[in-house]
């Protein structure tokens, strides 16, 4: 079963460049975004 969803992935272009692009953007998007809140506690902090 595994197998065969792997296989469908594949055939609808979700492979291992895809997951590894899409690791690589939720990585920095989850940076940004604790950024942004560290960002606007200073600032709270700063009140």
């Amino acid at each position: 079963l595994y197998d065969k969803l792997l296989n469908l992935l594949e055939e609808h272009g979700i492979g291992e460049d895809f997951a590894n692009q899409l690791i690589d953007f939720s990585t920095a998007y989850e940076h940004r975004q604790y950024i942004g809140l560290l960002e606007k506690l200073q600032k709270f902090s700063k009140k």
